[in-house]
């Protein structure tokens, strides 16, 4: 499953600015992509970079989700080809989702290799991100 951050049309300056903030796309290539949009970065769900991208992906919901006009829309994508544009509602319930599986596979790991005998001991491993 992949997260995209699609660009509307037509983009302003301050737009451009906003996008420049979540990916590294140059202005030629962010507004291409407004004009077929297409995305100009892409989140792949517990991918091998999740870790590190999970925050920047927060801080899209959080702009997104915001009362300010955002200058792009995300879109989720699955394997299966199946594309669907989120609202901010959407995406805030499938990031819950996502870090329910976090703690839940945490949890497991520390039951099996022996960190902790019984659930009530379970401790995140990191703070929340969401």
């Amino acid at each position: 499953m992949t997260i995209s951050i699609v660009p509307v049309h037509p983009l302003s300056v301050a737009d451009i600015k906003v996008l420049r903030s979540l990916s590294a796309c140059s202005i030629s290539t962010i507004k291409r992509a407004a004009e077929l949009q297409t995305s100009i970065r892409d989140f792949e769900i517990f991918g091998s970079h999740w870790e590190e991208e999970r925050p920047t992906l927060a801080k899209l919901y959080r702009h997104y989700s915001s009362d300010v006009r955002t200058p792009y829309t995300v879109r989720e994508s699955s394997k299966s080809g199946d594309d669907e544009y989120l609202s901010p509602e959407d995406l805030k319930t499938r990031m819950e989702f996502w870090r329910s599986i976090e703690l839940k596979t945490e949890l497991h790991m520390d039951l099996r290799l022996g960190y902790i005998h019984d659930p009530d001991e379970f401790q995140p491993h990191d703070e929340d991100w969401f």
